[in-house]
Parts: C-alpha cells; sequence; structure tokens
C-alpha cells in the first residue's frame, strides 16, 4: 500500500499471509473487503482490511487463469475473467450463486471493470486481433468497442467525470481511452512503457511498469490533458495490478439493485435501464429455492431520481428515460410558441416600418407644397434676396464590448483516508 496522504510515497507491505502469484485486485470499499485473484494457487481471496489476519478463499474450483477481476460495489457481486478456461463469471461477494455469463468467442480475456451506474461490464481479449468488448452486466447486449490500433490492453479502468474507458496498452506502450461507445478515440499517454495496472484517482493517472518494477503517475490539467510520466515508486518486485482506494472510485449510486437485493433471491444484475435476477449454474443443497422473478418490484421512477442525486455526470445525462418522450414533445411545443412569437415579432417590426414610411411620405408632402410656397413668394420678391443652402449632419455608432466568461473548477472531497493498494508478488510472465 502507498499512502498518497504523505508526500514521500512510501510503500508498506500488507501482512497478509498465503499470497503467492497476485496478479490483479479490486476492493468494496463500504465494506472493507480486498479481492485478489493467485494464478500459482488458482484461487480468488477475500481479506478485510479491518483485520488482515481474516482472509477467506472464495473462488477455489474450476478456475485456471484469472486474470481480471472486478467488484460491482453497488449489488455486492464480483466478476472475475479466465483466461485458460475461456470466460467470464459472477458470483456473490463470497464465493455463493456462481454463474457463467459469457462464454462465447472469447480468445483470451483478460482485464475487466464494471460500472455498475450504467450496468456495464468492459473486458479486454488479447486474442489476434486485440479488443475491448462491452456488454450489460448480465452478458446480454454484448458488443465490441475497439477493434484495431491495439495490441494488448490491459488495467481497464473508468473516468467516472469524463465518463471515459481508459486501457494501459502493454505492447504499444501507452495509454489511451474512448467513450462507452467505443467513440472520441484518443491517446492521453503518449510513452508508458510497460505498463500493466492502471487506476485514476482526482487528476491523476497511476500505472505499474512490470519490467522496471515502478509506480507512474501522469498529472491531468484542465488545458493540456495529461503530462509527462514521473516515478513515484522503484524498486517494487513484480508490481502489477494497481487501484486507488477511496469513496471517489466507488461513489454512492442508486439503482435497481441496491435495495435488497433488487427482490432477488440470488443475483441481481443491473442492465442500464432494467434488471434482471438470475440463477446460479449449480445450487447447494441446503440453498434457498431460486426465482427469477423478484419478490417486490423496485420503483423504476423513485430509483431514476435517486440515481441523479448521487449521480457523477451533468444533469443533461440522467434525464430518467420515462421522461424522454414528453421532453421531446415539450421541445416540439417550446418549438411551436418560439416560432409563433418570431412571427409576432416581425409582423409588429413590419407595421412599424410601414408607419415610419407613411410618416416620411407625409413629411415629405408637407415640405414640398411649403417649399412651392416659398418659392413662388420669392419670385415675386426683388432679386436682391439671398439663397440658403443646406448640409445634411453625420452620425457614429457605437459598439459595447463582451463580457469575459469565467470558469469554475471544482475539487471533491472524501471520508475517509485514502491511498493506493499494490499486490506485488516475483511472478514470471512470458
Amino acid at each position: 500500500m502507498i499512502s498518497l496522504n504523505s508526500g514521500d510515497y512510501m510503500d508498506v507491505v500488507l501482512p497478509i499471509n498465503g499470497v503467492h502469484g497476485a496478479v490483479v485486485l479490486d476492493y468494496h470499499y463500504r465494506k472493507n473487503m480486498l479481492f485478489f485473484a493467485d494464478v500459482n494457487l488458482d484461487v480468488i481471496r477475500r481479506v478485510n482490511l479491518l483485520n488482515l489476519s481474516e482472509s477467506k478463499v472464495i473462488i477455489s474450483t474450476d478456475v485456471l487463469t484469472p486474470n481480471g477481476i472486478s467488484i460491482d460495489w453497488v449489488a455486492d457481486n464480483v466478476y472475475w475473467s479466465d483466461t485458460d478456461r475461456k470466460i467470464i463469471e459472477v458470483a456473490r461477494l463470497d464465493g455463493r450463486s456462481r454463474k457463467r455469463l459469457i462464454q462465447d468467442d472469447l480468445g483470451d480475456p483478460r482485464s475487466i471493470i464494471v460500472y455498475p451506474k450504467k450496468g456495464y461490464l468492459f473486458w479486454s481479449d488479447w486474442n489476434s486481433p486485440s479488443k475491448i468488448e462491452r456488454s450489460y452486466l448480465d452478458g446480454s447486449n454484448r458488443s465490441v468497442i475497439v477493434s484495431s490500433g491495439i495490441g494488448f490492453p490491459t488495467g481497464l479502468t473508468i473516468d467516472f467525470e469524463n465518463r471515459r474507458l481508459l486501457w494501459a496498452d502493454a505492447l504499444e506502450d501507452n495509454i489511451g481511452q474512448v467513450d462507452f461507445n467505443g467513440r472520441r478515440r484518443m491517446t492521453i499517454v503518449s510513452y508508458a512503457p510497460h505498463p500493466f495496472g492502471l487506476t485514476l484517482f482526482e487528476n491523476s493517472l497511476y500505472w505499474t511498469d512490470w519490467y522496471n518494477k515502478s509506480v507512474y503517475r501522469s498529472q491531468r490539467s484542465p488545458r493540456n490533458g495529461y503530462g509527462n510520466p514521473l516515478e513515484v515508486r522503484d524498486a517494487l518486485n513484480g508490481a502489477l495490478d494497481i487501484r486507488a482506494f477511496s469513496l471517489s472510485r466507488q461513489p454512492n449510486i442508486v439503482n435497481f439493485c441496491s435495495h435488497d437485493n433488487g427482490g432477488c433471491s440470488h443475483l441481481c444484475l443491473h442492465r442500464g435501464l432494467d434488471y434482471v435476477c438470475a440463477c446460479p449454474d449449480r445450487i447447494d443443497p441446503d440453498d434457498i429455492e431460486c426465482s427469477l422473478k423478484p419478490k417486490f418490484l423496485v420503483n423504476e421512477r423513485l430509483e431514476n431520481h435517486q440515481l441523479a442525486e448521487y449521480s457523477d455526470e451533468s444533469p443533461d445525462d440522467v434525464t430518467p428515460p420515462e421522461h424522454e418522450e414528453n421532453i421531446k414533445k415539450n421541445d416540439v411545443t417550446d418549438h411551436s410558441k418560439n416560432s409563433d412569437t418570431q412571427r409576432e415579432f416581425l409582423v409588429l417590426v413590419a407595421l412599424g416600418v410601414v408607419i415610419i414610411m407613411v410618416f416620411i411620405v407625409i413629411l415629405v408632402i408637407f415640405m414640398l407644397a411649403f417649399n412651392t410656397k416659398n418659392k413662388t413668394t420669392r419670385s415675386s420678391r426683388e432679386s436682391s434676396r439671398s439663397v440658403l443652402t443646406f448640409s445634411n449632419p453625420n452620425y457614429n455608432i457605437d459598439g459595447t464590448p463582451m463580457e469575459p466568461k469565467t470558469n469554475i473548477w471544482k475539487r471533491f472531497k472524501y471520508e475517509k483516508p485514502h491511498g493506493i493498494i499494490i499486490l506485488s508478488e516475483n511472478v514470471h510472465h512470458g
């Protein structure tokens, strides 16, 4: 663990017994639990962060090479990928209710990450050609979002504020990002040698260099993006995965599964606009009967209202779906009203122009009649009278400058001390 509260970034080895080949990890902030996959023992373990001597193996059968792990901190589920078995699975935090989610067309599944707010599951596949895919948390609505220009994508992480998926490329030695639909792709760190783990905290990226046994940081500025990488720690033997331990990385989110498991008997899997109850592949004899129907229905309107309260996105992005049609109708109505107002304004302007022109015509007629009368009078007078001449005055129009706009930068405060957790083991990787 490296504490971010101190400026020297000193690392401390956590006294966790029985760590052999820990390659990936994640945590549950609210429950103070650390999860990691051990590829030497072929197990997934859970550790109590308040009592590091308290640990438990939650997955120990039918697992060969778990190279990715991610925690759904809202529904209290753990997801993992198994490279050798070519599968992605899900279970409860204690390992119960285990279920296969995705097993078709998986070549070499590696890093995975979940976003409970959107109900998204992302994973990388190192099979040739490499790619990054996305589905809902139940494995449905699967799609490829990155399929070209990548080597070994790893270290998937979410930028909540900007709604981006980030990854480190262990072959191309860079760090890239896309939006959740695979658009707006860009390279944000052009040179990051030998990256493996990647995490985001506040305005800084942190990643591990498995070859140089280091942790690097790149700080983001509002105008210039991410700056040059700086080495914050070295001599970390076999440093692989990395996570920023902070409430900001697992914010309070309300969705269908956040209240009493969504009424599901076993697994509650969020899908963005709805959710499903799922049964495990094998039910223990002493387990309760599994039902695909929830015991109660979550109030969708209440759910979306609460979602906006804890949203890490802008209000425009969290409009409840059931109101979208009404909003479109209101937009059409408002547009019609604006059009009527514009027509009324044009009519008034035209009427004003007509009145002014009529006034000018009358004035000209009056002046012509007056001048004709004076001319007749002047012609009867003696020639010693002088002739009057006139000139038109000039007028200038002044403009007013635009007032400058201002930008406001906001910072977030967190309830608990935060830091970066690193699990390292001297493991050979080919």
